[in-house]
């Protein structure tokens, strides 16, 4: 068989119609499908998301009829998760969507989003992890008698906040380089975000006051991370397990940070671990709101919004809750 037969061969291969069966019943339902500039495409369902190749994907020269078309997870969280919601389908609907109007690499963009989902379900799963031995430990703990005591402890607890602290930062990080897809600060602090768009929006902007309000907490998270990574005596985070309080009772673990410019009082280790990863996951949408609303495509005279929709009207099998909207009738109404 001459190569263009071959090739010909494998092509009605590949072009005759698709099946496949993506996950188990494990993963529930498909709540949806995300596809990106024509090159990646995700199956999203009720406690996953997987990410779905074709054959052409890895061969593209259609040399070898034996390449087969496939799928593979990418995280066990879907869309019940607040976090897949609030991150990589909040950008996929204000981004991957013709109601936006920016010119972007929108799927450098999209992977930005996922690898900030990915960090966060990381920390998270940390925090659970940390949550659950710290419950552990309290149920096995017995009252002192005879004036001693066996303290409860929680294993691995520095190693785990540690990496937890780590998994939080690359977050940042991944959202910082999302900013510069949309904007062309080349500063490394997020100082250099915020003085931009100032410039670009002025001090009275909404989007402008966000970002000044955002600004500290971000420099807290990177500063936090070089504590952990970098300790000095003017700069580390001390981290303290069960111990006994002066007056005698049981004192849970805590974490506090010694830094001159983001300092952190000693604080229980179950506030400041789910305190730190609930805020990163509201900057990054909120953020995203403010960058959709800046780049709204334009229709005729009607005026465009982006926002947050009210809660009876988020879709039953996504908790995703920003949508653009159009003031049509008197009201705004939500677009797509």
């Amino acid at each position: 068989m001459s190569n263009d037969q071959e090739k010909a061969r494998i092509g009605k291969i590949r072009d005759s119609a698709l099946s496949m069966q993506v996950g188990d019943d494990s993963d529930g339902p498909i709540s949806g499908m995300v596809s990106v500039a024509d090159t990646d495409m995700y199956i999203i369902k009720k406690h996953a998301i997987y990410r779905i190749f074709l054959a052409d994907d890895i061969d593209p020269e259609r040399t070898n009829s034996n390449i087969p078309n496939g799928h593979q997870k990418i995280v066990s969280q879907g869309s019940e998760s607040e976090t897949v919601a609030r991150s990589f389908l909040t950008a996929n609907v204000l981004f991957n969507s013709n109601q936006f109007a920016g010119e972007i690499d929108l799927k450098r963009v999209m992977d930005l989003s996922i690898v900030v989902m990915k960090e966060l379900l990381a920390a998270q799963k940390i925090e659970r992890k940390l949550a659950r031995e710290h419950d552990s430990a309290l149920v096995a703990f017995e009252q002192p008698e005879q004036r001693s005591v066996a303290l409860p402890s929680v294993e691995g607890l520095d190693e785990n906040i540690k990496t937890f602290v780590q998994k939080i930062e690359h977050a940042t990080q991944a959202i910082f380089t999302l900013t510069q897809q949309f904007y062309g600060h080349t500063e490394k602090l997020w100082n250099g975000f915020e003085a931009e768009i100032q410039k670009l929006y002025g001090d009275a902007d909404e989007f402008s006051k966000f970002a000044a309000s955002m600004t500290p907490f971000m420099v807290f998270v990177r500063n936090l991370r070089n504590c952990v990574e970098h300790p000095k005596d003017v700069h580390r985070v001390i981290i303290k397990d069960f111990a006994i309080a002066v007056d005698g009772t049981l004192a849970n673990p805590t974490v506090q940070v010694v830094h001159a410019a983001t300092p952190q009082s000693e604080i229980e280790m179950r506030l400041f671990l789910p305190q730190v990863a609930s805020q990163v996951l509201e900057v990054f949408e909120v953020l995203m709101i403010h960058i959709a609303s800046k780049h709204i495509a334009s229709f005729g005279a009607f005026e465009k919004a982006v926002g947050f929709l009210p809660p009876d009207q988020i879709a039953p099998d996504t908790k995703v809750r920003a949508s653009y909207f159009i003031w049509v009738n008197d009201c705004w109404s939500k677009l797509g």
